[in-house]
């Protein structure tokens, strides 16, 4: 299943209507995968918000080094601590026009003070994140890490901790979920061979 922001989850609707049924009648599948899809765009979120701070802190190389630490840490680790209260701020913060704001706000002090490095390394990293160049390098790495440290798809592992922080909060059981999480590594492993 391809959601509208692009995500690959390895599952599909009736799949997840089938084992997800109770909580679905409460919330939408729709609810699900756009905070799936925000919490996966947490890194770049996360990250655009940190250079600044970062930038204003330290020389440009320390701090580009710490900003692409965070950003491989959020995207690996990420998955395993999904959070509602997390997931509702990164969706606020993920406006373009808040980070635009926040840019022009410190990369105009940056000029102000002298400080073309850092504005540059700025304008160099908020580009970088929004045309998803940050993704791109990052990602062969972080398939090959993946499979380390969860089981199924860092998508699926997301969807799955949303469905089940659901099924918690209206009080719905779900006893299917280890048959889905099956059923997605039955359907990965017969599409490697």
């Amino acid at each position: 299943m391809f959601s509208s922001g692009g995500v690959w989850f390895h599952t599909t609707e009736e799949a997840l209507r089938e084992f997800a049924a109770p909580v679905l009648e409460r919330y939408p599948l729709s609810g699900l995968i756009r905070e799936a899809e925000s919490w996966l765009r947490g890194s770049e979120t996360a990250t655009l918000w940190l250079v600044p701070l970062l930038l204003w802190l330290l020389p440009p190389i320390p701090a580009s080094l710490a900003a692409l630490t965070v950003y491989v840490a959020w995207r690996l680790l990420s998955p395993s601590f999904v959070n509602g209260v997390v997931g509702a701020a990164l969706d606020r913060l993920e406006q373009v026009g808040l980070q635009a704001a926040l840019y022009l706000v410190t990369m105009s002090l940056f000029a102000m003070n002298g400080s073309f490095a850092a504005l540059w390394s700025g304008l160099a990293w908020f580009v970088a994140l929004r045309w998803g160049a940050v993704a791109w390098i990052t990602e062969p790495l972080l398939r090959r890490l993946w499979p380390t440290l969860y089981r199924i798809p860092a998508p699926d592992v997301v969807l799955r901790a949303l469905i089940i922080r659901a099924a918690m909060k209206y009080n719905v059981p779900l006893p299917e979920i280890s048959r889905m999480e099956a059923k997605i590594r039955a359907g990965m492993y017969s599409r490697k061979q």
